[in-house]
Protein backbone atom coordinates (compact mmCIF):
# COMPACT_ATOMS: atom_id res chain seq x y z
CA UNK A 1 0.00 0.00 0.00
CA UNK A 2 1.30 3.47 -0.87
CA UNK A 3 1.60 6.22 1.69
CA UNK A 4 -1.48 8.44 1.98
CA UNK A 5 -1.51 11.88 0.40
CA UNK A 6 -0.92 14.37 3.20
CA UNK A 7 -3.30 17.34 3.01
CA UNK A 8 -3.49 20.25 5.43
CA UNK A 9 -6.55 22.53 5.53
CA UNK A 10 -6.04 25.97 7.07
CA UNK A 11 -8.80 28.44 8.01
CA UNK A 12 -8.51 31.99 9.24
CA UNK A 13 -11.82 33.23 10.64
CA UNK A 14 -10.26 36.59 11.54
CA UNK A 15 -10.18 37.38 7.81
CA UNK A 16 -13.53 35.80 7.04
CA UNK A 17 -12.06 32.72 5.37
CA UNK A 18 -13.63 29.43 6.37
CA UNK A 19 -12.52 25.97 5.37
CA UNK A 20 -14.46 22.75 5.83
CA UNK A 21 -14.57 21.62 9.45
CA UNK A 22 -12.94 18.30 10.39
CA UNK A 23 -16.43 16.94 11.13
CA UNK A 24 -17.66 17.94 7.66
CA UNK A 25 -14.64 16.27 6.07
CA UNK A 26 -15.14 13.06 8.01
CA UNK A 27 -18.81 13.02 7.06
CA UNK A 28 -17.98 13.62 3.38
CA UNK A 29 -15.37 10.85 3.42
CA UNK A 30 -17.61 8.39 5.29
CA UNK A 31 -19.26 7.42 2.02
CA UNK A 32 -15.88 6.96 0.34
CA UNK A 33 -13.76 4.68 2.56
CA UNK A 34 -11.51 3.89 -0.42
CA UNK A 35 -10.64 7.58 -0.74
CA UNK A 36 -10.44 8.18 3.02
CA UNK A 37 -7.81 5.44 3.30
CA UNK A 38 -5.63 7.25 0.75
CA UNK A 39 -5.67 10.62 2.54
CA UNK A 40 -4.09 11.92 5.74
CA UNK A 41 -5.79 15.22 6.61
CA UNK A 42 -4.76 17.73 9.24
CA UNK A 43 -6.47 21.03 9.99
CA UNK A 44 -5.56 24.30 11.60
CA UNK A 45 -6.72 27.86 11.99
CA UNK A 46 -5.12 31.27 12.06
CA UNK A 47 -2.67 33.17 9.93
CA UNK A 48 0.22 30.75 10.53
CA UNK A 49 0.49 27.03 9.87
CA UNK A 50 0.68 24.82 12.95
CA UNK A 51 3.39 22.17 13.44
CA UNK A 52 0.84 19.50 12.36
CA UNK A 53 1.16 20.86 8.81
CA UNK A 54 4.87 19.97 8.60
CA UNK A 55 4.31 16.83 6.54
CA UNK A 56 1.75 18.31 4.15
CA UNK A 57 2.14 17.84 0.43
CA UNK A 58 -1.06 19.75 -0.36
CA UNK A 59 -2.30 22.87 1.40
CA UNK A 60 -5.88 24.09 1.08
CA UNK A 61 -5.65 27.62 2.44
CA UNK A 62 -8.86 29.37 3.36
CA UNK A 63 -6.49 31.87 4.93
CA UNK A 64 -4.09 34.59 3.93
CA UNK A 65 -0.80 32.68 3.91
CA UNK A 66 2.55 33.36 2.31
CA UNK A 67 3.65 30.49 0.04
CA UNK A 68 7.25 30.88 1.26
CA UNK A 69 6.15 30.74 4.90
CA UNK A 70 4.00 27.69 4.15
CA UNK A 71 6.95 25.94 2.48
CA UNK A 72 9.13 26.80 5.48
CA UNK A 73 6.71 24.91 7.76
CA UNK A 74 6.02 22.12 5.25
CA UNK A 75 9.20 21.51 3.22
CA UNK A 76 7.51 18.78 1.14
CA UNK A 77 4.67 21.08 0.07
CA UNK A 78 3.96 20.66 -3.65
CA UNK A 79 0.58 22.31 -4.18
CA UNK A 80 -1.13 25.24 -2.48
CA UNK A 81 -4.80 25.90 -3.26
CA UNK A 82 -6.17 29.21 -1.99
CA UNK A 83 -9.85 30.13 -1.79
CA UNK A 84 -9.31 33.70 -3.01
CA UNK A 85 -9.39 34.65 -6.67
CA UNK A 86 -6.44 37.06 -6.66
CA UNK A 87 -2.92 35.73 -6.27
CA UNK A 88 -0.94 38.71 -7.54
CA UNK A 89 0.54 39.55 -4.14
CA UNK A 90 1.52 35.89 -3.58
CA UNK A 91 3.26 35.16 -6.89
CA UNK A 92 6.44 37.03 -6.01
CA UNK A 93 6.73 34.92 -2.85
CA UNK A 94 6.33 31.59 -4.67
CA UNK A 95 9.10 29.05 -3.98
CA UNK A 96 10.42 26.96 -6.85
CA UNK A 97 8.47 23.76 -7.41
CA UNK A 98 5.36 24.89 -5.53
CA UNK A 99 2.19 25.00 -7.62
CA UNK A 100 -0.22 27.77 -6.59
CA UNK A 101 -3.85 27.59 -7.70
CA UNK A 102 -6.72 29.89 -6.83
CA UNK A 103 -10.50 30.10 -6.93
CA UNK A 104 -10.71 32.43 -9.91
CA UNK A 105 -14.10 32.23 -11.53
CA UNK A 106 -15.94 30.45 -8.75
CA UNK A 107 -17.22 33.71 -7.27
CA UNK A 108 -18.80 35.13 -10.44
CA UNK A 109 -22.25 33.57 -9.99
CA UNK A 110 -22.41 34.70 -6.36
CA UNK A 111 -21.22 38.19 -7.40
CA UNK A 112 -24.05 38.44 -9.90
CA UNK A 113 -26.55 37.35 -7.27
CA UNK A 114 -25.22 39.98 -4.87
CA UNK A 115 -25.52 42.75 -7.47
CA UNK A 116 -29.10 41.73 -8.28
CA UNK A 117 -30.02 41.55 -4.58
CA UNK A 118 -28.45 44.97 -3.91
CA UNK A 119 -30.29 46.54 -6.86
CA UNK A 120 -33.62 45.13 -5.67
CA UNK A 121 -32.92 46.19 -2.07
CA UNK A 122 -32.20 49.77 -3.14
CA UNK A 123 -35.12 49.88 -5.59
CA UNK A 124 -37.57 48.85 -2.86
CA UNK A 125 -35.98 51.15 -0.25
CA UNK A 126 -35.12 48.36 2.18
CA UNK A 127 -32.49 50.50 4.00
CA UNK A 128 -35.25 53.03 4.79
CA UNK A 129 -37.41 50.25 6.25
CA UNK A 130 -34.52 49.08 8.41
CA UNK A 131 -33.88 52.63 9.68
CA UNK A 132 -37.60 53.15 10.34
CA UNK A 133 -37.84 49.89 12.25
CA UNK A 134 -34.82 50.81 14.42
CA UNK A 135 -36.43 54.22 15.13
CA UNK A 136 -39.81 52.52 15.78
CA UNK A 137 -41.45 54.52 12.99
CA UNK A 138 -44.26 52.44 11.56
Amino acid sequence: MTAPLRIHIQSDATHGFAAPTPQALLQALADRPDLAARLAITTGSGAELPPEAAGAEVLYAAASLSPAAARAVAPGLKWMQITMAGVERLVGDLPSGLVLTNASGVHSEKGGEFILAAALMLNFQIPLFVDNKAARRW
